[in-house]
Protein backbone atom coordinates (compact mmCIF):
# COMPACT_ATOMS: atom_id res chain seq x y z
CA UNK A 1 0.00 0.00 0.00
CA UNK A 2 1.59 3.52 -0.58
CA UNK A 3 1.12 6.31 2.27
CA UNK A 4 1.16 9.60 1.99
CA UNK A 5 4.43 10.66 4.20
CA UNK A 6 5.78 14.67 5.27
CA UNK A 7 9.25 14.96 5.91
CA UNK A 8 10.06 17.38 8.27
CA UNK A 9 13.50 19.07 9.20
CA UNK A 10 14.52 21.70 12.06
CA UNK A 11 17.10 23.65 11.15
CA UNK A 12 19.49 25.69 13.27
CA UNK A 13 22.57 27.62 11.80
CA UNK A 14 24.11 24.73 9.53
CA UNK A 15 24.34 24.76 6.43
CA UNK A 16 26.47 21.43 5.42
CA UNK A 17 24.34 19.51 8.14
CA UNK A 18 20.35 20.50 7.28
CA UNK A 19 21.39 19.46 3.44
CA UNK A 20 23.68 16.04 4.09
CA UNK A 21 20.07 15.52 5.87
CA UNK A 22 17.67 16.35 2.28
CA UNK A 23 20.19 14.75 0.77
CA UNK A 24 19.45 11.69 2.79
CA UNK A 25 15.45 12.22 2.18
CA UNK A 26 15.84 12.82 -1.19
CA UNK A 27 17.55 9.35 -2.09
CA UNK A 28 14.99 7.36 -0.49
CA UNK A 29 13.59 3.71 -1.91
CA UNK A 30 10.41 4.57 -0.67
CA UNK A 31 8.75 7.73 -2.07
CA UNK A 32 8.33 11.15 0.00
CA UNK A 33 5.79 13.31 -0.87
CA UNK A 34 6.71 16.79 0.19
CA UNK A 35 9.69 18.21 3.12
CA UNK A 36 8.82 21.04 5.32
CA UNK A 37 11.69 22.51 7.10
CA UNK A 38 11.48 24.73 10.12
CA UNK A 39 14.48 26.94 9.70
CA UNK A 40 15.19 28.92 13.37
CA UNK A 41 18.24 30.56 12.13
CA UNK A 42 18.78 34.03 12.58
CA UNK A 43 19.24 34.49 8.49
CA UNK A 44 17.61 32.02 6.24
CA UNK A 45 20.43 28.29 5.40
CA UNK A 46 20.46 27.89 1.59
CA UNK A 47 19.08 25.07 0.28
CA UNK A 48 20.87 22.98 -2.42
CA UNK A 49 18.26 21.51 -4.76
CA UNK A 50 19.75 18.59 -5.94
CA UNK A 51 17.91 17.47 -8.96
CA UNK A 52 14.95 15.72 -7.23
CA UNK A 53 10.79 16.86 -7.63
CA UNK A 54 10.46 16.64 -4.35
CA UNK A 55 8.82 19.67 -3.36
CA UNK A 56 10.20 21.28 -0.39
CA UNK A 57 9.38 24.36 1.62
CA UNK A 58 11.15 26.47 4.06
CA UNK A 59 9.26 28.27 7.16
CA UNK A 60 11.72 30.79 8.38
CA UNK A 61 11.43 31.34 12.13
CA UNK A 62 14.97 33.93 12.86
CA UNK A 63 13.16 34.41 16.30
CA UNK A 64 14.09 30.77 17.01
CA UNK A 65 10.56 28.94 18.11
CA UNK A 66 12.79 25.89 19.25
CA UNK A 67 12.60 21.88 18.58
CA UNK A 68 9.16 22.41 20.15
CA UNK A 69 7.69 24.93 18.20
CA UNK A 70 9.01 23.20 14.97
CA UNK A 71 7.41 20.13 15.66
CA UNK A 72 4.33 21.61 16.92
CA UNK A 73 4.60 23.16 13.51
CA UNK A 74 5.15 20.46 11.69
CA UNK A 75 2.97 17.85 12.92
CA UNK A 76 -0.29 20.46 12.35
CA UNK A 77 0.88 20.69 8.79
CA UNK A 78 0.68 17.02 8.45
CA UNK A 79 -2.62 16.71 10.25
CA UNK A 80 -4.09 19.31 7.89
CA UNK A 81 -2.82 18.39 4.75
CA UNK A 82 -4.02 14.69 5.19
CA UNK A 83 -0.62 12.85 5.47
CA UNK A 84 -0.78 9.60 6.87
CA UNK A 85 2.97 9.84 8.36
CA UNK A 86 4.94 12.51 9.78
CA UNK A 87 8.97 11.75 9.09
CA UNK A 88 10.53 13.96 11.88
CA UNK A 89 14.12 15.13 11.81
CA UNK A 90 16.70 17.48 12.77
CA UNK A 91 19.77 18.26 10.74
CA UNK A 92 22.33 16.36 12.40
CA UNK A 93 21.32 13.02 10.40
CA UNK A 94 21.37 11.18 7.90
CA UNK A 95 19.01 8.32 7.14
CA UNK A 96 20.14 5.30 5.00
CA UNK A 97 18.59 5.50 1.52
CA UNK A 98 16.15 2.14 2.68
CA UNK A 99 15.23 3.24 5.90
CA UNK A 100 11.62 4.72 5.16
CA UNK A 101 11.42 1.52 3.58
CA UNK A 102 11.79 -0.50 5.86
CA UNK A 103 9.47 1.03 8.50
CA UNK A 104 6.78 1.10 6.24
CA UNK A 105 7.58 -2.10 5.70
CA UNK A 106 7.28 -3.38 9.24
CA UNK A 107 3.90 -1.41 9.40
CA UNK A 108 2.44 -3.02 5.99
CA UNK A 109 2.95 -6.40 8.21
CA UNK A 110 1.81 -5.56 11.73
CA UNK A 111 -1.15 -6.77 11.93
CA UNK A 112 -3.36 -4.26 14.62
CA UNK A 113 -1.99 -1.26 12.61
CA UNK A 114 -4.27 1.27 14.66
CA UNK A 115 -1.80 0.20 17.39
CA UNK A 116 1.29 2.33 16.20
CA UNK A 117 2.26 5.86 17.26
CA UNK A 118 5.78 5.76 16.28
CA UNK A 119 8.23 3.71 14.21
CA UNK A 120 11.89 4.46 15.07
CA UNK A 121 14.98 4.08 13.49
CA UNK A 122 17.78 2.45 14.94
CA UNK A 123 20.36 5.73 15.64
CA UNK A 124 23.96 5.45 15.01
CA UNK A 125 26.53 8.06 16.41
CA UNK A 126 28.58 9.30 13.76
CA UNK A 127 31.95 10.04 15.94
CA UNK A 128 31.28 7.19 18.27
CA UNK A 129 29.18 4.15 16.44
CA UNK A 130 27.67 3.61 19.43
CA UNK A 131 23.68 2.56 18.44
CA UNK A 132 20.36 3.77 20.22
CA UNK A 133 17.51 1.74 19.94
CA UNK A 134 15.17 3.74 22.01
CA UNK A 135 14.56 4.33 25.72
CA UNK A 136 12.11 2.38 28.35
CA UNK A 137 10.57 4.72 31.69
CA UNK A 138 10.66 2.51 34.29
CA UNK A 139 9.77 3.50 38.41
CA UNK A 140 11.78 7.24 38.43
CA UNK A 141 14.16 7.74 35.47
CA UNK A 142 14.73 6.78 31.72
CA UNK A 143 17.00 3.47 30.55
CA UNK A 144 18.37 3.21 27.43
CA UNK A 145 17.80 -0.27 25.79
CA UNK A 146 20.28 -2.97 26.05
CA UNK A 147 21.26 -3.58 22.46
CA UNK A 148 20.97 -7.62 21.57
CA UNK A 149 22.32 -8.24 17.90
CA UNK A 150 19.56 -11.12 17.56
CA UNK A 151 16.84 -8.42 17.96
CA UNK A 152 15.18 -6.88 14.53
CA UNK A 153 12.63 -5.16 17.02
CA UNK A 154 12.34 -3.11 20.14
CA UNK A 155 9.45 -2.04 21.81
CA UNK A 156 10.23 0.98 23.31
CA UNK A 157 8.41 4.15 25.84
CA UNK A 158 10.57 6.84 23.98
CA UNK A 159 12.91 7.29 21.00
CA UNK A 160 14.79 10.98 19.61
CA UNK A 161 13.26 13.18 17.26
CA UNK A 162 15.38 12.08 14.47
CA UNK A 163 14.36 9.13 12.63
CA UNK A 164 10.71 8.88 14.43
CA UNK A 165 7.59 8.10 11.47
CA UNK A 166 4.74 9.16 13.50
CA UNK A 167 1.35 7.87 12.79
CA UNK A 168 -0.67 11.04 11.81
CA UNK A 169 -4.00 9.46 12.76
CA UNK A 170 -2.16 9.01 16.75
CA UNK A 171 -1.46 12.58 16.77
CA UNK A 172 -4.84 13.86 16.14
CA UNK A 173 -5.71 11.70 19.50
CA UNK A 174 -2.97 13.18 21.60
CA UNK A 175 -2.54 16.49 21.22
CA UNK A 176 0.48 18.45 20.16
CA UNK A 177 4.60 19.25 21.82
CA UNK A 178 4.50 20.62 24.91
CA UNK A 179 6.44 24.10 23.73
CA UNK A 180 7.57 25.37 26.69
CA UNK A 181 10.02 22.44 26.88
CA UNK A 182 11.42 24.81 23.94
CA UNK A 183 13.98 22.00 22.99
CA UNK A 184 15.24 18.53 24.80
CA UNK A 185 13.38 16.10 26.15
CA UNK A 186 10.39 17.46 24.01
CA UNK A 187 10.65 13.88 22.40
CA UNK A 188 10.40 11.75 25.48
CA UNK A 189 7.46 14.19 26.53
CA UNK A 190 5.60 13.52 23.20
CA UNK A 191 6.40 9.48 23.30
CA UNK A 192 5.03 9.61 26.61
CA UNK A 193 1.37 11.20 26.10
CA UNK A 194 1.46 8.43 22.99
CA UNK A 195 2.06 5.53 25.65
CA UNK A 196 -0.56 7.43 28.15
CA UNK A 197 -3.06 6.47 25.52
CA UNK A 198 -1.87 2.74 24.76
CA UNK A 199 -0.41 3.45 21.45
CA UNK A 200 3.15 1.22 20.61
CA UNK A 201 6.46 2.28 20.25
CA UNK A 202 9.10 0.48 17.91
CA UNK A 203 12.28 0.87 16.97
CA UNK A 204 13.01 -1.22 13.36
CA UNK A 205 16.26 -2.07 13.40
CA UNK A 206 17.13 -2.43 9.87
CA UNK A 207 15.57 1.09 9.20
CA UNK A 208 18.91 3.50 10.08
CA UNK A 209 20.43 6.67 10.55
CA UNK A 210 23.59 8.44 11.14
CA UNK A 211 23.06 11.26 14.03
CA UNK A 212 25.49 12.72 15.60
CA UNK A 213 24.36 13.25 19.52
CA UNK A 214 27.24 16.40 20.33
CA UNK A 215 30.58 16.93 20.98
CA UNK A 216 32.23 13.25 21.53
CA UNK A 217 35.52 12.84 23.60
CA UNK A 218 36.58 9.37 24.42
CA UNK A 219 37.74 9.03 28.24
CA UNK A 220 39.50 5.41 30.10
CA UNK A 221 37.39 4.57 33.00
CA UNK A 222 38.07 1.24 35.29
CA UNK A 223 40.29 0.40 31.68
CA UNK A 224 37.06 0.42 29.95
CA UNK A 225 36.82 3.25 27.01
CA UNK A 226 33.30 5.72 27.79
CA UNK A 227 32.27 8.11 25.31
CA UNK A 228 31.01 11.67 27.08
CA UNK A 229 29.65 14.28 25.39
CA UNK A 230 29.81 18.34 25.48
CA UNK A 231 27.56 20.75 24.70
CA UNK A 232 27.15 24.53 24.91
CA UNK A 233 25.75 26.35 28.07
CA UNK A 234 22.44 26.87 26.65
CA UNK A 235 22.12 23.21 25.71
CA UNK A 236 23.09 21.74 29.11
CA UNK A 237 20.88 24.47 30.57
CA UNK A 238 18.04 22.47 28.67
CA UNK A 239 18.80 18.92 29.01
CA UNK A 240 19.05 19.18 33.26
CA UNK A 241 15.52 21.15 33.56
CA UNK A 242 13.47 19.40 30.37
CA UNK A 243 14.75 15.82 31.82
CA UNK A 244 14.49 16.72 35.27
CA UNK A 245 11.05 17.91 34.70
CA UNK A 246 9.85 15.07 32.86
CA UNK A 247 11.58 12.27 34.63
CA UNK A 248 10.19 13.67 37.94
CA UNK A 249 6.91 14.10 37.20
CA UNK A 250 6.52 10.57 35.83
CA UNK A 251 7.46 9.20 38.92
CA UNK A 252 5.50 6.33 39.85
CA UNK A 253 4.46 7.58 43.67
CA UNK A 254 6.02 9.29 46.22
CA UNK A 255 8.75 7.60 46.88
CA UNK A 256 10.22 7.32 43.38
CA UNK A 257 9.44 11.01 43.23
CA UNK A 258 11.86 11.55 45.76
CA UNK A 259 14.70 9.24 44.18
CA UNK A 260 14.19 10.88 41.04
CA UNK A 261 14.45 13.62 42.52
CA UNK A 262 18.27 13.03 44.32
CA UNK A 263 19.12 11.49 40.93
CA UNK A 264 18.97 14.22 39.22
CA UNK A 265 20.57 16.06 41.10
CA UNK A 266 23.38 13.53 41.34
CA UNK A 267 22.97 13.14 37.66
CA UNK A 268 23.71 17.32 37.61
CA UNK A 269 26.67 16.63 40.07
CA UNK A 270 28.10 13.89 37.96
CA UNK A 271 27.98 16.13 34.64
CA UNK A 272 29.60 19.61 36.93
CA UNK A 273 32.44 16.83 37.45
CA UNK A 274 32.87 16.44 33.59
CA UNK A 275 32.83 19.92 32.42
CA UNK A 276 35.61 20.62 35.46
CA UNK A 277 38.12 17.88 33.65
CA UNK A 278 37.24 17.92 30.58
CA UNK A 279 35.48 21.43 29.27
CA UNK A 280 38.24 23.95 27.62
CA UNK A 281 36.12 26.89 28.28
CA UNK A 282 33.00 28.92 30.33
CA UNK A 283 33.53 26.27 32.85
CA UNK A 284 31.48 28.25 35.26
CA UNK A 285 28.87 29.48 32.40
CA UNK A 286 28.38 25.46 32.33
CA UNK A 287 28.42 24.70 36.08
CA UNK A 288 25.74 27.39 36.19
CA UNK A 289 23.68 25.91 33.09
CA UNK A 290 23.62 22.71 34.80
CA UNK A 291 22.48 23.89 38.31
CA UNK A 292 20.25 26.15 37.13
CA UNK A 293 18.31 24.03 34.99
CA UNK A 294 18.28 21.20 37.26
CA UNK A 295 16.31 23.93 39.84
CA UNK A 296 14.15 25.07 37.34
CA UNK A 297 12.62 21.58 36.18
CA UNK A 298 12.38 20.41 39.99
CA UNK A 299 9.87 23.63 40.39
CA UNK A 300 8.50 23.31 36.86
CA UNK A 301 9.55 26.49 35.28
CA UNK A 302 9.16 26.15 31.47
CA UNK A 303 9.39 28.47 29.00
CA UNK A 304 12.65 29.76 26.61
CA UNK A 305 13.91 30.65 29.87
CA UNK A 306 18.20 30.48 30.37
CA UNK A 307 19.95 33.78 32.01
Amino acid sequence: MNYKVLAYITAYNDYFALNRCIDGLINQTYKIDYLLIVDNSSRPIPIQKLGNNLSIEVQHHPENIGVAGGLTLGIQYAIHKKFDFIWLFDQDSTPYENALENLIYFYDKYINKSEIGILSCAVQDRETGQINCGFIYKNYRFYQQQIDSRKAVYECDAVITSGTLLNCHAAKEIGLPNESLFMDAVDFDYCMKLRKQDYKIFTVCNAKINHRFGNSKSIQLFNRTKFIYLYSSLRYFYVHRNHTYLETRLAKNCLFFIISTFYRIFKSFRKIFVILLFEDSQRLLKIYACSKGTVDGLLGKLGKTWT
